[in-house]
Protein backbone atom coordinates (compact mmCIF):
# COMPACT_ATOMS: atom_id res chain seq x y z
CA UNK A 1 0.00 0.00 0.00
CA UNK A 2 1.24 3.17 -0.76
CA UNK A 3 0.32 7.09 -0.44
CA UNK A 4 -2.39 6.73 -2.95
CA UNK A 5 -4.55 4.38 -1.17
CA UNK A 6 -4.63 6.47 1.98
CA UNK A 7 -6.00 9.70 0.05
CA UNK A 8 -8.64 6.71 -1.54
CA UNK A 9 -9.59 6.15 1.80
CA UNK A 10 -9.38 9.46 2.95
CA UNK A 11 -11.95 9.97 -0.02
CA UNK A 12 -14.13 7.13 0.88
CA UNK A 13 -14.32 8.39 4.27
CA UNK A 14 -15.61 11.82 3.50
CA UNK A 15 -18.15 10.20 1.41
CA UNK A 16 -18.98 7.85 4.25
CA UNK A 17 -19.51 10.52 6.03
CA UNK A 18 -21.77 12.23 4.19
CA UNK A 19 -24.45 9.33 3.51
CA UNK A 20 -24.10 8.42 6.78
CA UNK A 21 -25.28 11.97 7.89
CA UNK A 22 -27.66 12.62 5.00
CA UNK A 23 -29.05 9.07 6.46
CA UNK A 24 -29.72 9.83 10.05
CA UNK A 25 -30.58 13.43 9.27
CA UNK A 26 -33.93 11.20 7.58
CA UNK A 27 -34.34 8.85 10.31
CA UNK A 28 -34.38 11.78 13.01
CA UNK A 29 -37.25 13.66 10.76
CA UNK A 30 -38.93 10.48 10.40
CA UNK A 31 -38.64 9.60 14.34
CA UNK A 32 -39.63 12.90 15.22
CA UNK A 33 -43.18 12.38 13.62
CA UNK A 34 -43.96 9.67 15.77
CA UNK A 35 -47.18 10.09 17.92
CA UNK A 36 -46.04 8.72 20.96
CA UNK A 37 -43.90 10.06 23.84
CA UNK A 38 -41.29 6.82 23.40
CA UNK A 39 -39.65 8.70 20.32
CA UNK A 40 -37.73 10.96 21.87
CA UNK A 41 -35.49 7.86 23.43
CA UNK A 42 -35.60 6.84 19.87
CA UNK A 43 -34.21 10.05 18.39
CA UNK A 44 -30.65 9.56 20.56
CA UNK A 45 -30.08 7.02 17.38
CA UNK A 46 -29.77 9.23 14.81
CA UNK A 47 -28.32 11.53 17.07
CA UNK A 48 -25.48 9.63 17.68
CA UNK A 49 -25.64 8.76 13.98
CA UNK A 50 -25.11 12.14 13.02
CA UNK A 51 -22.38 13.13 15.24
CA UNK A 52 -20.25 9.68 14.38
CA UNK A 53 -20.70 11.07 10.98
CA UNK A 54 -19.32 14.40 11.55
CA UNK A 55 -15.95 12.61 13.23
CA UNK A 56 -15.70 10.66 10.10
CA UNK A 57 -15.78 13.57 8.07
CA UNK A 58 -13.22 14.97 10.02
CA UNK A 59 -10.98 12.20 10.52
CA UNK A 60 -11.22 11.67 6.38
CA UNK A 61 -9.64 15.23 5.84
CA UNK A 62 -6.97 14.84 8.17
CA UNK A 63 -6.48 11.08 7.00
CA UNK A 64 -5.10 13.34 4.01
CA UNK A 65 -3.12 15.32 5.82
CA UNK A 66 -1.37 12.18 7.74
CA UNK A 67 -2.69 13.01 11.36
CA UNK A 68 -2.11 9.82 13.51
CA UNK A 69 -4.65 10.87 15.56
CA UNK A 70 -7.28 10.70 11.97
CA UNK A 71 -5.83 7.33 11.09
CA UNK A 72 -6.58 5.73 15.11
CA UNK A 73 -10.19 7.15 14.81
CA UNK A 74 -10.68 5.60 11.81
CA UNK A 75 -9.01 2.73 12.83
CA UNK A 76 -11.91 2.39 16.06
CA UNK A 77 -14.78 3.71 13.63
CA UNK A 78 -13.85 0.70 11.39
CA UNK A 79 -14.45 -2.24 13.53
CA UNK A 80 -18.52 -0.47 14.35
CA UNK A 81 -18.98 0.13 10.93
CA UNK A 82 -18.81 -3.39 9.84
CA UNK A 83 -22.72 -4.69 10.48
CA UNK A 84 -23.37 -1.82 8.26
CA UNK A 85 -23.89 -3.89 5.38
CA UNK A 86 -22.97 -3.23 2.49
CA UNK A 87 -21.49 0.39 2.62
CA UNK A 88 -19.67 0.15 5.98
CA UNK A 89 -18.74 -3.52 5.48
CA UNK A 90 -16.61 -2.37 2.52
CA UNK A 91 -15.68 1.31 4.32
CA UNK A 92 -14.40 -1.50 7.60
CA UNK A 93 -12.88 -4.14 5.46
CA UNK A 94 -10.47 -1.46 3.46
CA UNK A 95 -9.79 0.90 5.98
CA UNK A 96 -8.54 -1.94 8.13
CA UNK A 97 -6.40 -3.61 5.62
CA UNK A 98 -4.82 -0.04 4.44
CA UNK A 99 -4.39 1.10 7.93
CA UNK A 100 -2.88 -1.93 9.27
CA UNK A 101 -0.31 -1.95 6.51
CA UNK A 102 3.86 -1.90 7.90
CA UNK A 103 4.07 0.67 4.88
CA UNK A 104 1.14 2.55 5.82
CA UNK A 105 2.63 3.43 10.03
CA UNK A 106 5.15 4.90 9.04
CA UNK A 107 3.35 7.23 7.11
CA UNK A 108 2.10 8.58 10.41
CA UNK A 109 5.08 8.94 12.38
Amino acid sequence: MDKDSIKLLSIFSIIYGIILSILSFILFLALSLLPFDGGSVLLLIPITGFICSILIIIAGINLNKFKSWARKLIIIISFPSLINIPLGTAFGIYALICLFDKNVKSYFK
